[in-house]
């Protein structure tokens, strides 16, 4: 019995090789476009052909591991802390308190949360307003809420909401619009700064914020998209603060990377936990310092935006009237729902992650490129790159590797399309017949973000080979041989010129045996 061993280089990291036989005639194509292999020595020894090295940065992932995989119980959020609201105050600022700092800003945060929404398509969203132990329960609730509907109003693009609930003088103070004022200045070069931000309304306060009003309508969303605004008026009015949350748009839609229409666009895709789009939770959450009343925490004194998995339905008590609150039996902060905190995004851009070619197919030893991509990322930014098999339905990891950002952009060559760990459910078939395609995506992640190539790799190798009789010279015409693959095996008989030839097969290499 001849038996020919073909190796289609597995993408293993151990040597992996064909073996000739001294005595014996083989005619061997590799697919590789190498020239035939053949041997009629009398030496009594065998020639090995190795493959080349493996691609160094790459690893074999392990089949169960699957990084798209989701706990469907577990929480998601992002939060926003206290120090990006004033105490007593339901105004999301732009910057924090402290505008010196370096942490993402609100609008960023509300940025990073409709992106998030994009990158998780089938979670809902559910926005959740906290305060600390300090002050009566009363206010509280009342603040907790107004903070979350605020919030709320900036992730849905509801300006008329978020005015009507930031032009209250209840909930919101001098310095809160100061701030705005001046973060205006600075980022838009408008004649608007107020001088020190505190909470007094002083006559450069009115002339920064008619300043303001001018340079809306000459600069600003007045002079294009959004209605003029009249150039004298109070603090206090709807329109004012209306005109404030259109300059909040142009933010967040630059900081996504989008025209306005696309960011209205992203916002009709977004999913909510109903009944409720937020609640205000009190103080009867906190994160720390548990039980201790008048206790005054930055830490407890936040906003929390949730994604829920379309599994997972805690109930929400309050949904059904805003005095029914239940906290000792609320599902939504007890353990049968565990959370995660989404980190901050290096860039709310888009992410995207391609083959650089997806035509020919694939086939062993090619080396084909994948390019992440994420505009305004700082360089040296990991990325985390795994290729996945997509066979017959079942997605697997096959490898994974790590680069790094550089320009906005992340690259790894791959020419492993097998992985030795994958279990694979093995089927016969006729010589006529043809196992199902293997194709390949790729998924990239970066600071809790990901992303998947939008189109597949396909992957095609070939057998061509002639078999011979046992005395080397006379081809094995129409004879029985079975074709052995790590997805199955092929029976099939050679043809009337002893040769076996097949295409579009899967990766992984093949065994050629006659019978």
């Amino acid at each position: 019995m001849n038996c020919i061993t073909l190796t289609l280089k597995d993408l293993m990291k151990s040597d992996n090789y064909i073996q000739l036989k001294s005595g014996e005639s083989y005619t061997i194509d590799i697919t590789d476009g190498s020239p035939p292999a053949t041997s009629d020595s009398d030496e009594d020894d065998s020639y090995i052909i190795k493959p080349p090295d493996d691609n160094p940065p790459l690893e074999f992932t392990n089949p169960e591991d699957n990084q798209s995989d989701q706990d469907p119980s577990q929480i998601l959020l992002v939060e926003f802390q206290d120090k990006l609201f004033r105490t007593n105050s339901a105004v999301v600022l732009p910057e924090q308190e402290n505008p010196q700092s370096t942490d993402t800003s609100p609008a960023g945060l509300i940025a990073s949360c409709i992106r998030y929404a994009q990158e998780y398509p089938s979670r809902k969203i559910l926005v959740a307003g906290h305060t600390d132990t300090q002050g009566n329960l009363t206010y509280n609730k009342k603040l907790s809420g107004w903070r979350a509907q605020c919030l709320a109003s900036l992730l849905t693009g509801d300006g008329d909401l978020f005015a009507s609930i930031c032009c209250n003088r209840e909930r919101m103070r001098t310095s809160d619009y100061k701030q705005i004022l001046a973060w205006l200045a600075k980022t838009r070069g408008w004649d608007c700064n107020p001088g020190i931000i505190n909470d007094s309304h002083d006559d450069r306060t009115q002339t920064a914020l008619n300043n303001f009003r001018k340079s809306y309508n000459s600069d600003g969303p007045g002079s294009s998209w959004a209605q003029k605004i009249t150039e004298w008026g109070a603090a206090d009015t709807v329109e004012t603060w209306k005109a404030y949350f259109n300059c909040y748009e142009e933010f967040i839609a630059d900081e996504l990377g989008v025209e306005l229409g696309t960011l209205n666009d992203m916002r009709k895709k977004l999913l909510f936990y109903i009944p409720k789009i937020w609640v205000g939770c009190n103080e009867y959450h906190p994160r720390v310092a548990k039980n201790i009343d008048e206790f005054p925490c930055e830490t407890n004194r936040r906003v929390e935006v949730l994604f829920l998995d379309s599994k997972a339905n805690p109930i929400l008590y309050c949904s059904t009237s805003p005095d029914s609150c239940n906290k000792e039996n609320c599902e939504l902060y007890s353990d049968k729902f565990p959370r995660e905190i989404l980190p901050p995004m290096v860039s709310a851009k888009e992410f995207t992650v391609e083959w650089e070619k997806t035509d020919p197919p694939a086939f062993k030893d090619d080396k084909r490129k994948c390019i992440a991509t994420l505009n305004n990322a700082p360089d040296g930014t990991a990325v985390t790159i795994t290729i996945m098999s997509n066979y017959k339905g079942k997605q697997s990891p096959v490898v994974k590797a790590s680069a790094s950002l550089k320009n906005s952009t992340a690259e790894i060559e791959n020419d492993c399309w097998f992985n030795p760990n994958e279990k694979i459910d093995q089927i016969s078939l006729s010589g006529t017949e043809q196992f199902s395609e293997v194709t390949f995506s790729i998924r990239a992640t970066v600071t809790g973000r990901a992303a998947v190539s939008s189109k597949p790799l396909s992957y095609s190798d070939k057998v061509d080979i002639t078999c011979y009789q046992e005395n080397g010279k006379d081809v094995s015409a129409d004879r029985a041989y079975t074709l052995m693959s790590p997805y199955g095996i092929i029976k099939g008989k050679t043809a009337a010129d002893g040769t076996v030839k097949l295409d579009k097969l899967p990766p992984g290499g093949v065994l050629v045996e006659l019978d």
